[in-house]
């Protein structure tokens, strides 16, 4: 059960630091156990890699800032640490693949 315990507050450090810069040794910190460890204890868990979690929830959140608020699309993109605003797009591509343009032409905007 600590185990549990352990990856509720790693889930709670990267939920609360998807706009930052996620470490992975702080993650490693808070769970007190090897990387090598914690990487295979997270993928039998959840099903996905630590770094892979961390891509969709940062691009999950930044879709619903694209649909709550009137900012800009490269203003979200350098939020969630993206260095240009068609990183995101490719990333959206790779995980929907299809109906992409659909997405962009309801709820984004580009200017």
């Amino acid at each position: 059960m600590e185990w549990m315990k352990n990856l509720e507050r790693v889930i709670y450090y990267i939920e609360h630091n998807l706009d930052k810069e996620i470490s992975f040794s702080e993650t490693v910190r808070i769970t007190c156990c090897s990387s090598c460890y914690f990487q295979r204890i997270f993928s039998y868990v959840f099903g996905i890699s630590l770094s892979e979690y961390i891509r969709l929830r940062k691009m999950t959140q930044a879709a619903y800032d694209l649909q709550r608020t009137n900012s800009k699309v490269i203003d979200i993109a350098l939020k969630y640490g993206y260095i240009s605003h068609f990183i995101p797009f490719f990333i959206f591509v790779k995980i929907i693949s299809n109906n992409i343009l659909i997405f962009f032409f309801y709820f984004v905007r580009f200017y």
